[in-house]
């Protein structure tokens, strides 16, 4: 009970309750960035939450909601967009039982600036994965959450700059999906980079089946299937790589570089890996 007292003998009868609470604290959020508009699900893991109408979240000097309680130590706040744009920015990260008295544990919440992908090569590859994809763009951040998205297909993302990362394909169904980024595996870029799966060619018959070695120069046909009329479609014999022209989805022709005598791979590539 709280009563006041002017005398320090008589005191009013109010009736009026107050209640102490344990401190409560932050020890770590996930993730831990997010971009600079916000509105990022933000798990907060500390001790002594508590359920009620009162409890808020600070993210520096703005208040948000819970947008759910999970437990004493566990809730989920959604980030206000940040106060700065344009640059990374980082704020403390508190919660309060009471909307009054904050937790002053100092964990921080970075903002990212927007990430935008503007290009990728090769924008093909098999269905069977395994393509190295350059993605270039604007923002990328050395985050181990670094990421892209295959259509709902996440990989991790190797960090190059800030405008260049390489991702290897997944596996996925012939067909085009979007290639999109994440910095924190939750929120991601909306730049609708089509990324297209392929069939692989397939290589029945080649003609003539020798040629000069040093000279190199004959000119082969090529006939299989899955071929696309594209500046990527290549030929490979053993580790050279020769340009191929097209004349039908079933049949192609190059000519063979020059090369030691002897017997070598060849193959055919319509994305240029």
């Amino acid at each position: 009970l709280v009563e006041m007292s002017n005398n320090g003998i008589d005191t009013t009868v109010s009736g009026h309750q107050f209640t102490f609470y344990a401190n409560l604290a932050v020890s770590e959020i996930y993730p831990t960035n997010g971009p600079e508009a916000g509105f990022t699900s933000v798990r907060i893991v500390g001790l002594h939450f508590i359920q009620s109408s009162t409890i808020m979240c600070k993210f520096g000097n703005v208040k948000t909601k819970v947008l759910e309680f999970i437990s004493s130590s566990e809730i989920v706040c959604m980030s206000p967009p940040s106060p700065t744009g344009g640059v990374t920015w980082s704020v403390p990260v508190e919660v309060s039982n009471n909307n009054l008295t904050f937790s002053g544990n100092g964990v921080r919440f970075t903002y990212d600036p927007r990430a935008i992908v503007l290009a990728i090569t090769p924008s093909s590859g098999y269905d069977k994965g395994g393509s190295r994809v350059m993605v270039y763009g604007s923002n990328f951040q050395n985050y181990p959450t670094l990421s892209c998205t295959f259509g709902s297909v996440e990989v991790p993302a190797y960090f190059i700059s800030r405008t260049e990362i390489e991702c290897i394909s997944p596996p996925h169904p012939a067909r085009a999906v979007l290639l999109e980024i994440s910095l924190n595996g939750f929120d991601y870029s909306f730049s609708q980079q089509v990324y297209n799966y392929i069939e692989p060619p397939t290589v029945e018959k080649i003609w003539p089946l020798s040629g000069p070695g040093f000279s190199g120069g004959t000119l082969l046909t090529v006939t299989g299937g899955g071929f696309v009329n594209s500046q990527h479609l290549l030929c490979r014999f053993g580790q050279i790589i020769m340009p191929a022209a097209y004349i039908s989805d079933s049949s192609i022709s190059c000519r063979s570089p020059p090369g030691q005598p002897g017997l070598v791979s060849f193959e055919v590539s319509t994305n240029a890996i």
